[in-house]
């Protein structure tokens, strides 16, 4: 009786989810006539896009704090700083002591899509990116600490270098990365996935706690019922992985 309540539960707060994603993605519930009935269902239209320059604020940038609850962002490397918004707004664009703010607003449930460029040779302090339902994709940044946070959205970066220090937390959402991390990296899924490509350091050592999940480093797998496992502790670059209910994989 208490596996099928557990079974309940577990699907109902599942089609809550993706209730949830599928409002973020701009859906919307609609009654429908057919064959004499008024059935329901989910409905996604286009909206035409209008992509409006917003100006970057003014001051030295040396770190970056994004938080998108819906909607797409886009971060990638170019000439200069700059900043696109389409069908959506702001709540918080704005330079405070060295760091960039930026929040997308409620508009952005329509679905909105957010393009930030950064100068490529840009050496940045840390990232801190935070993804409630929505879509952020990163590529060829570099900074020397990375903190990315993920609920049931998804992240995907590629060629990110990160000198000292990553954090990584997945709740139910998917992060993908590829690049290298280096010196101390954390990662936290709860039932979430995580997909790492990274470049192999010299020398590296790891640790693996899991509960009912499943981990991957380099081809060796772990799973099965309150995992526990230390490889090399003293590695100048060490990984701490944490799963409980979903799945990491750390390819080099």
């Amino acid at each position: 009786m208490k596996r099928i309540v557990k079974v309940c539960s577990a699907v109902l707060v599942f089609s809550l989810v993706l209730g949830l994603v599928g409002y973020l993605m701009g859906g919307r519930p609609q009654h429908v006539h057919w064959n004499g009935e008024w059935l329901d269902r989910w409905h996604f239209w286009e909206t035409k896009e209008t992509v409006a320059s917003v100006e970057v604020p003014q001051g030295e940038i040396r770190a970056l704090e994004f938080e998108l609850g819906g909607g797409e962002l886009t971060l990638r490397s170019g000439t200069g700083f700059s900043l696109e918004v389409a069908r959506g707004s702001l709540r918080q664009n704005k330079v405070s002591n060295g760091v960039w703010i930026l929040e997308n607003g409620t508009p952005n449930l329509e679905g909105a899509r957010i393009v930030v460029t950064i100068p490529e040779d840009r050496l940045l302090d840390w990232i801190h990116l935070d993804v409630g339902a929505g879509r952020m994709d990163l590529e060829n940044l570099h900074c020397k600490a990375a903190d990315f946070k993920v609920g049931v959205g998804s992240i995907g970066a590629e060629h990110l270098v990160v000198e000292e220090q990553t954090n990584l937390d997945v709740s139910m959402g998917k992060l993908d990365l590829s690049g290298r991390l280096l010196g101390e990296t954390t990662v936290e899924c709860d039932m979430g996935e995580v997909d790492l490509e990274l470049e192999k350091p010299e020398e590296y050592g790891y640790s693996v706690a899991s509960s009912m999940g499943t981990v991957t480093v380099d081809g060796q797998k772990y799973n099965g019922l309150d995992t526990e496992v230390e490889i090399f502790p003293e590695a100048k670059n060490f990984y701490k992985i944490q799963c409980d209910m979903g799945s990491v994989k750390v390819e080099f």
